[in-house]
């Protein structure tokens, strides 16, 4: 299996904890043809892995109705989805709703707005496999994860060596400050 020396950034600065590279699977298939089917967009219609293959990165907002942390974050990923102008031809945003039920997750879409990709927890289950208990089941919302389209990450909120989550608002910092820097 391929493995990948995978670099996560830190900025320290920003209250994020030290992480150093760890070494990882890669998975057996890259992040589009996972998603395929899955993932819907803000009308609700599939979305085709042919789309998805435009996306060189991936951001992942995981969250859900029953969060009462997630709701301040709601905004300011909106925020940061509407100022990215033409970069958001390079990075898919998706929501990946934690709600206990679908009718939570539908409501809570409806709500809220979101303007970019969805999917409830539940749909994504297969991905765990292929990416070796994948970030967003640490059972922790809000959570925010960049990863590269062949599963590689850029950004992740989960501290590997600490087994601990950084603070959502400083990884979504981080996240805001790299999408800025992205030609």
């Amino acid at each position: 299996m391929r493995t990948l020396l995978t670099r996560v950034v830190v900025l320290v600065l920003l209250g994020l904890p030290s992480l150093t590279a760890v070494e990882l699977p890669l998975p057996s298939e890259d992040i589009p043809k996972q998603l395929r089917e899955r993932i819907v967009d803000s009308d609700g219609r599939v979305v085709s892995r042919d789309k998805l293959e435009a996306y060189n990165y991936f951001l992942f907002y995981v969250c859900a109705d029953s969060c009462g942390a997630c709701g301040p974050f709601n905004n300011d990923i909106i925020d940061v989805y509407n100022a990215m102008g033409r970069k958001k031809d390079k990075v898919a945003f998706v929501l990946i709703g934690r709600d206990l039920d679908r009718g939570s997750h539908a409501n809570y879409l409806k709500e809220n707005r979101f303007p970019f990709f969805t999917s409830y927890w539940q749909d994504l289950i297969p991905l765990r496999t292929n990416y070796q208990a994948f970030w967003f089941w640490r059972g922790e919302t809000p959570e925010f994860y960049l990863l590269k389209k062949d599963g590689s990450c850029v950004i992740s909120q989960f501290d590997w060596q600490t087994q601990r989550m950084a603070a959502p608002k400083a990884t979504l910092t981080a996240i805001t400050n790299w999408i800025t820097k992205l030609q």
